[in-house]
């Protein structure tokens, strides 16, 4: 997948954050060339490119979304059960059913019209989707903001996809290099995200995806209102709880995932890391900051395998 941009090609090198009391600094191998300044409409950003190979595990669903009869409304566990014992194993099966025939049928109009957004909405699993979706057309996504209320701005979009070739992971990072250019990198995720069907966050649902769209709504622009979307927080939550101290993306991708993350700044201190790059323009402050986010997005990219367990 080709994402162009129009730049000026000026790079943007990093050094070690200076030592500071309480605040750690960035990883030796993050102090690297990690970026150069891209333009778009709304202004300029940096524009942070880098990949990594791994493989990719995209697990199978057990059913197709037309078997599975819960879409029904109405029909829970027990009248699953039943209906299968019967001989009803799938939607387009029941069209001809005394009962659920009508809904079955616009059940199918809906299914053969891939409106996949609205059964999602009619209780289509997550698990499901995988299914319905190249994994080419996945993408991950984690941002990094000034605070937790969207009254502040976002200076980070950090987006993880798998490119079969050259066959590994793809890691782009739209980094604002002060608040004036957050708008530019919000029209740029928009415009990436757009090529995408799938979405998959952690604690996407109750946090970025909700921060991106009212800071976007805030300079007038919209994100691509039918992306399908799985948060595997819930999911990792329902999986590991019983398991782990906590559920934290750091906490599995140390103890599940078998990967520490040493160098890796703690999340509550990214928004302190960002205003001392802004005010003192020492790219050094925000290196570390795109070290954590490559590792969260990591992460997510290897609780592939463990989707189908989870949901």
């Amino acid at each position: 997948m080709e994402l162009g941009i129009n730049g000026t090609g000026e790079t943007v090198v990093f050094s070690p954050a200076p030592a500071m009391p309480g605040l750690l600094p960035a990883p030796p191998d993050a102090a690297a060339q990690l970026g150069r300044i891209a333009r778009n409409a709304a202004g300029t950003f940096c524009w942070c490119e880098q990949s990594w190979r791994a493989p990719l595990v995209w697990p199978q669903p057990s059913q197709r979304p037309e078997e599975y009869l819960r879409l029904l409304y109405g029909v829970g566990p027990a009248t699953d059960r039943r209906l299968r014992r019967e001989g009803w194993r799938s939607i387009p099966s029941l069209v001809q059913h005394p009962r659920w025939g009508r809904q079955a049928s616009l059940l199918e109009q809906s299914l053969q019209n891939q409106e996949w957004v609205e059964l999602v909405r009619r209780g289509l699993p997550d698990g499901l989707l995988l299914g319905i979706v190249d994994p080419g057309q996945a993408v991950f996504l984690d941002i990094e903001t000034c605070g937790l209320e969207s009254t502040q701005p976002a200076f980070l979009v950090g987006l993880a996809w798998w490119e079969e070739k050259p066959g590994c992971w793809r890691l782009l990072q739209l980094l604002a290099r002060d608040y004036s250019e957050e708008a530019a990198i919000l029209t740029q995720a928009a415009g990436i995200l757009e090529q995408f069907r799938l979405l998959f966050t952690f604690n996407g649902k109750s946090f970025d995806v909700r921060f991106l769209r009212e800071r976007a709504a805030y300079y007038g622009l919209e994100l691509p209102a039918s992306l399908l979307h799985v948060d595997l927080l819930p999911h990792a939550r329902r999986w590991l709880r019983p398991h782990l101290r906590d559920c934290r993306l750091a906490t599995i991708q140390a103890e599940v995932l078998g990967e520490p993350r040493p160098g890796d700044i703690p999340g509550s201190l990214v928004p302190e890391y960002y205003r001392r790059y802004v005010e003192t323009g020492d790219a050094a402050w925000v290196a570390g900051i795109l070290y954590h986010n490559a590792l969260d997005l990591k992460a997510m990219s290897q609780l592939l395998p463990y989707v189908q367990a989870m949901v």
